[in-house]
């Protein structure tokens, strides 16, 4: 008796124990530097600006870089979530300042969170660490 029930008690609690779905982006070794007021990242000096590091990120489609604010940044992997493959990428929307959208898709993301606004992507956009020192910004993982 003692045996069945411990066999139930062991059912239960490895039956809630769920496998965490892996990000479809592959992770891929970043460390980016950049100076926000070069020409190409001065869109990075005022919040909510947002600029591309080109031939970054997974299989190079770049990653998208925001200001949010009090020198706080965010930095994620151009690549779209739903079609996961060299240039299906995301890009600014120019209807938005907070938006950026697949090429492919045509799925929105928000930029503050990386998370799926609208459209068909099942994931938020694969985000990487950032470190600004007041000129230069750093992503990586």
């Amino acid at each position: 008796m003692r045996f069945y029930i411990f066999t139930i008690i062991i059912s239960i609690l490895l039956s809630g124990c769920k496998k965490e779905k892996k990000h479809p982006v592959p992770d891929v070794p970043v460390y980016e530097s950049i100076n926000i007021y070069d020409a190409e990242y001065n869109d990075l000096i005022n919040p909510y600006g947002i600029a591309t590091i080109k031939n970054a990120g997974f299989e190079g489609n770049g990653i998208i870089v925001v200001n949010l604010g009090n020198d706080e940044f965010m930095a994620y992997d151009a690549t779209c979530t739903y079609e996961v493959k060299k240039d299906c990428k995301v890009s600014p929307d120019p209807n938005s300042i907070t938006i950026v959208k697949c090429n492919c898709c045509g799925t929105k993301y928000e930029v503050t969170y990386g998370s799926v606004s609208d459209g068909v992507a099942p994931y938020p956009l694969k985000t990487y660490k950032t470190s600004f020192d007041g000129e230069y910004l750093r992503v990586y993982n």
